[in-house]
C-alpha cells in the first residue's frame, strides 16, 4: 500500500500469510476495528477449521474467504517476475536437497497452495530456485523466506487499496524485510505492525482484562443484530487510530518515537474517556433527578438504576403504588430523551465503542443481580 493512502480509515482488512488465523489478539483486534476480516484461500468454498470455539465464532461473524482473482494473479506474477531477477540472500533460496522430491533435508520448507499462483508463477519460481517441484495435487515447497515474501507479494495484489493488510507473522517479516533492506520486493509490514502495537494501548485504557474475546464478540453480534450507531462507533474509534498509525507505520519512524507515539496515543485516549463518562454523567444526573424516575424509585428500590443499567424495565411493577397510577407514559418519554442524548453524546468520542465493550459487562451484572 501505498504511504498516501495511509489517512484513509479502511473499514476491511486481509489477513496474510497463512489460511487459518491462529492468534487470539488479531482476532480480537479485527472485532474491534473491521467490517470484515479476509484471508485468502486456493480455491472458493474452502473453509478452515477452527477447533477454538470462541475464534471459531468470531470468524463466523467477521471472517471472509478471499479468493485470488486470475487479475490479482496475473499481477502477482508481473511483480514476482520482477523479484526472481534480483539476486536474493542466500537464505532465499531452496538447497539442492530440498528441490528434489520430498527430501527436505534439515530444513523446514513453507508450503503454499499451487493454486494460489499461476501456474507460470511457479515456474518461474522453481527456474529461480526459490520453490521446490512437487508431484500433482501437493503443496509447493519454499523456504519460510521465500514463502513469506510471496504471500506478503500476492496480499499487497489481494488488498488493493481498499483493505488494511494485517499479520500476526511480524518478527519473522521484520526479519526478512531486514534481510532485503531496500529491495523492492520487501513486504510492507510497517502499518499491519502498527495495529498490534496501538489496539492494545487502547483496550488498557479501559482494562482489559474485563474485556475478553467473549466480550467483543457479544458486542459486534449485538451491532449485526440491533444497532447501525453501534457501528458507527466502530468506524469513529478506527478513524481516531489512522491518525497514530500514519506516524507509526512512517518509515522514518525510530523506537523512540514510537514510544512516545504510543504514550500520546494513550494519554489522548484516557482525556478523551474521561470526558466521556463526565458527560454521560450529566445526562445520567438529569434522568435520576426527573420526577418520573422519583415516582419509579419510590415504586420499587433499585428499579431506576437497574433501567439505567440497560435491563428491560417491568412496567408492571412500577405502575401502581398505594393504589396511586404512576404515569408510566411521562417514564418511557425520559428515558427516550436519555438515550438519544447518550447516543448524540457517544458518536462524539473515539473511545466510545471500548466503553460500550466495558459497560456491557456491568450492566449484564447489574441484571444478573436485579433477577437474583
Amino acid at each position: 500500500m501505498h504511504p498516501s493512502q495511509w489517512g484513509k480509515a479502511m473499514r476491511s482488512a486481509l489477513y496474510y500469510p497463512h489460511t487459518r488465523i491462529r492468534n487470539a489478539g488479531l482476532i480480537k483486534t479485527a472485532l474491534l476495528l473491521w467490517d470484515r476480516l479476509e484471508y485468502i484461500v486456493p480455491w472458493d468454498h474452502f473453509r478452515p477449521d477452527y477447533r477454538e470455539r470462541d475464534i471459531a465464532e468470531a470468524m463466523e461473524l467477521i471472517g471472509t474467504a478471499h479468493c485470488p482473482g486470475p487479475d490479482e494473479k496475473r499481477e502477482a506474477h508481473l511483480r514476482l517476475e520482477e523479484f526472481v531477477k534480483r539476486r536474493l540472500p542466500g537464505q532465499f533460496y531452496l538447497n539442492r536437497g530440498l528441490r528434489r522430491l520430498h527430501s527436505w533435508g534439515p530444513e523446514e520448507p513453507y508450503e503454499m497452495y499451487p493454486e494460489k499462483l499461476l501456474p507460470e508463477s511457479w515456474k518461474i519460481l522453481h527456474t529461480a530456485r526459490l520453490a521446490g517441484k512437487v508431484p500433482d495435487n501437493s503443496d509447493y515447497p519454499l523456504t519460510e523466506y521465500a514463502g513469506l515474501t510471496v504471500m506478503s507479494i500476492l496480499a499487497d495484489c489481494c488488498a488493493g487499496t481498499t483493505r488494511s493488510r494485517v499479520t500476526d507473522r511480524g518478527d519473522a517479516y521484520a526479519t526478512v524485510a531486514g534481510l532485503l533492506g531496500n529491495h523492492p520486493g520487501m513486504p510492507e509490514v510497517k502499518k499491519a505492525d502498527a495495529y498490534a502495537q496501538l489496539v492494545p494501548v487502547g483496550l488498557n485504557v479501559i482494562d482489559a482484562s474485563k474485556v475478553d474475546l467473549k466480550a467483543l464478540i457479544r458486542l459486534r453480534t449485538r451491532e449485526e443484530k440491533e444497532s447501525s450507531s453501534l457501528r458507527a462507533l466502530r468506524h469513529r474509534y478506527l478513524e481516531s487510530l489512522e491518525t497514530y498509525l500514519v506516524r507509526l507505520a512512517n518509515t522514518k519512524t525510530t523506537k523512540a518515537d514510537a514510544k512516545e507515539i504510543q504514550r500520546q496515543f494513550a494519554d489522548d485516549m484516557k482525556r478523551d474517556l474521561k470526558d466521556l463518562r463526565t458527560e454521560l454523567g450529566f445526562a445520567r444526573r438529569d434522568v435520576v433527578a426527573s420526577n418520573e424516575i422519583i415516582a419509579t424509585v419510590v415504586a420499587g428500590v433499585g428499579t431506576a438504576a437497574t433501567w439505567l443499567a440497560g435491563a428491560p424495565l417491568p412496567l408492571e411493577g412500577v405502575t401502581t403504588l398505594g393504589g396511586a397510577s404512576v404515569a408510566v407514559g411521562g417514564l418511557i418519554r425520559v428515558r427516550n430523551k436519555y438515550l438519544k442524548e447518550r447516543e448524540a453524546i457517544l458518536k462524539k468520542h473515539p473511545m466510545a465503542y471500548l466503553f460500550e465493550a466495558r459497560s456491557g459487562l456491568r450492566r449484564r451484572s447489574l441484571f444478573k443481580r436485579a433477577l437474583g
